[in-house]
């Protein structure tokens, strides 16, 4: 059952992440910010995700 909690987890995290991938990209900000937050986004997940929502306005 451990196993399936972690693929669980995962899944949700990655789902987020498209999600916010998606609103970067459809963001007014300026071409190299997307890129930026994009990266910040795949490279930590979940701080990424956090970050991307505490700044965006």
């Amino acid at each position: 059952m451990n196993m399936v909690n972690g693929l669980t987890v995962i899944l949700l995290v990655l789902l987020l992440d498209i999600a916010v991938i998606w609103s970067v990209i459809h963001s007014v900000r300026q071409q190299k910010y997307k890129l930026l937050y994009i990266l910040i986004i795949l490279l930590i997940p979940i701080l990424g995700v956090a970050i991307y929502y505490l700044i965006k306005k």
